[in-house]
């Protein structure tokens, strides 16, 4: 189906849904960017370490920046 069938379609559309499928369009040509760039895959998650989950990094790092500003370092 072409556009311009598409058109009088999409005008008779109530306005909460032409806002569902713009958001529904746009979730698709992000998801097909992210797509090709590398190889990344929108719905796979990967883990992340960082200080904020774990207390004793917090910790080291928050007294290694003391020292450094007391230039104890």
């Amino acid at each position: 189906m072409s556009l311009t069938e598409l058109r009088p379609a999409l005008h008779a559309l109530p306005r909460q849904e032409k806002f569902m499928l713009v958001q529904e369009l746009l979730a698709e040509l992000a998801q097909q960017e992210e797509l090709t760039k590398a190889g990344v895959v929108l719905e796979n998650s990967y883990p992340v370490w960082t200080p904020a989950e774990n207390h004793e990094a917090a910790a080291s790092l928050q007294k290694l920046l003391e020292d450094d500003k007391a230039g104890r370092m």
